[in-house]
């Protein structure tokens, strides 16, 4: 248990002065003498919950600190948007505290700071939908006005808007925000842009941790909704439930999210009652990855742990993607692992082994064959249908 700043590390990137801006990065490092964990960090506005910077790996920090191996993520990060009733040119009490694995919080960073701008107005991004109609109040099975939400209500859910974008978390939770970031992260498959393109015209779908999407895959009938606040997504949620009324999508995508969910057998339950009878869904999770919480990491699974979490489905297909193939797993495992080896025979083998990958991993694919891709394959996907009378 880390009991004082005396068994810890920390140092603030940014901001590098005492000025906030209406955005501010906020950016830095913290790692633990114990070598407990570091989870990354809570940032409050007058004692008020208001960001949750999350975790980065920083080898600069590593190489500085050599004997502390959980150096190499000491790395923060995230974005502070102030909320309206933050006044030009008052004065804030920002506090930095830092959270471990052992469930320490410690006050590691105590500033006052300037505000220099005046609160932004922001332009929704092109939809052929109006996002308002989608949302529920799952108290009275109203419509959500967005001039008329409470902080909080039922269900267990705090929601606000921040940045022209609503937002829906356990209470007491801060939002994750990366507004600032460059993007893209990940765009859609082949598979999941045929379906997209398959979609009648009037036809609404939702990406389920749209992450930043191209201006190219920014489609006008996709409903982008993540955890975290990125750059062109429509809806924040980090709650086990999600915020729309029932049966208004005809399609749902989710690439890369389902290993990050806390309850995956949940969501799969939500996603069917925001289904349309005769929707689809898509979805594509991790298998034999390595650790990769952003923020957090629960579940890998196989293609028959799948099959049980789309329960009530009916399976359309079910396997491997070629992008989910055994070399690209392989690769991403050495490339998590390297940084922690400082050195030895195994971090040259490991390297060796990760240039081979990288220049014929696919005839090491085609070698498997069809078992063995799928006995350790990167991820499992699977295409499944809502039926349509129940």
């Amino acid at each position: 248990m880390i009991h004082g700043t005396e068994n810890i590390k920390f140092n603030l990137d940014t901001p590098i002065d005492n000025k906030l801006s209406r955005i501010t990065r906020f950016s830095g490092w913290c790692f633990s003498l114990d070598d407990i964990v570091f989870r990354g960090i809570t940032l409050t506005v007058n004692g008020n919950r208001f960001a949750a910077l999350t975790p980065a790996q920083r080898l600069d920090v590593a190489n500085a600190y050599p004997d502390y191996p959980t150096s190499a993520y000491a790395g923060f990060v995230g974005d502070l948007i102030l909320p309206d009733w933050v006044t030009l040119g008052s004065i804030v009490e920002i506090n930095l505290l830092a959270l471990f694995a052992d469930g320490s919080e410690i006050l590691v960073h105590k500033r006052e700071f300037l505000v220099t701008e005046e609160p932004c107005s922001f332009s929704e991004r092109r939809r052929n939908y109006s996002l308002l109609e989608l949302l529920q109040d799952p108290e009275k099975g109203k419509h959500i006005q967005r001039d008329t939400w409470p902080n909080e209500y039922g269900w267990n859910i705090s929601r606000q808007i921040l940045a022209g974008t609503p937002h829906f978390h356990p209470p007491g939770a801060a939002p994750i925000v990366r507004v600032l970031d460059a993007g893209p992260t990940h765009g859609y498959g082949e598979r999941s842009l045929e379906l997209i393109h398959a979609l009648p015209e009037d036809s609404i779908f939702l990406d389920l941790g749209s992450g930043i999407k191209s201006d190219a895959q920014l489609f006008s009938n996709a409903v982008n909704l993540d955890a975290v606040h990125f750059a062109n997504v429509d809806v924040v949620n980090s709650c086990a439930k999600l915020p729309f009324k029932d049966e208004v999508f005809d399609l749902v995508i989710s690439q890369a999210v389902f290993e990050h969910l806390p309850s995956p057998f949940g969501m799969a339950k939500e996603i069917f009652r925001v289904l349309k009878p005769g929707g689809t869904v898509l979805i594509d999770t991790a298998f034999m990855q390595p650790l990769h919480g952003d923020p957090d990491h629960y579940f890998n699974m196989t293609s028959e742990g799948l099959r049980l979490v789309l329960e009530g489905f009916e399976i359309v297909e079910l396997g491997v993607q070629p992008h989910q193939n055994p070399s690209y797993g392989l690769m991403m495992q050495i490339n998590a692992v390297l940084p922690l080896i400082k050195k030895g025979i195994w971090k040259t083998r490991l390297l060796n082994f990760l240039n081979e990958l990288e220049s014929d991993g696919a005839q090491l694919d085609k070698d498997l064959g069809v078992l063995g891709r799928l006995t350790i394959s990167a991820g499992v996907s699977a295409v499944a249908r809502k039926p349509c009378e129940l």
